[in-house]
């Protein structure tokens, strides 16, 4: 069973992946849409056999971003990897290490970028919805 959350994205690319795995492997895999909450739940959990579920970013450190995934899916070796990871290279080691053995499987993947000029204020970003400048101020 996949958990998913229950809105039409989610469960839209739950079902691609269904249907490719149910191809690809011979078998019936299926879904278990959930309130964000308990899906949140479960993965902490760690009661699931797969859950498709997002992680954001808050900053452009690797290190924060592969920790976040970490506490959704501990394995020693990626944690021993990411403690000791200093360089680009060792960070991607770390990750490649989960892909490596299924452990974590990115579906996609979103960048967004945004410039603001000097002495402007106010702003306000939520990655998830829109730019906000009901509030831009220029000093």
């Amino acid at each position: 069973t996949i958990l998913c959350t229950d809105d039409d994205f989610s469960k839209q690319i739950a079902n691609q992946l269904i249907v490719s795995w149910n191809a690809a492997f011979g078998t019936y895999f299926n879904m278990l849409p959930l309130s964000e909450d308990e899906l949140a739940s479960r993965v902490a959990a760690g009661n699931y056999q797969i859950a498709l579920t997002g992680f954001t970013a808050d900053t452009f450190d690797p290190y924060a971003f592969l920790y976040q995934i970490q506490q959704v899916c501990p394995d020693t070796t990626f944690a021993e990897l990411l403690e000791t990871a200093s360089s680009a290279e060792d960070f991607y080691a770390a990750e490649q290490s989960l892909l490596d053995r299924g452990l974590f499987y990115p579906v996609y993947l979103e960048n967004s970028c945004f410039a603001q000029a000097p002495g402007v204020e106010g702003i306000y970003i939520n990655r998830m919805t829109s730019l906000d400048f009901t509030g831009a101020l220029k000093k």
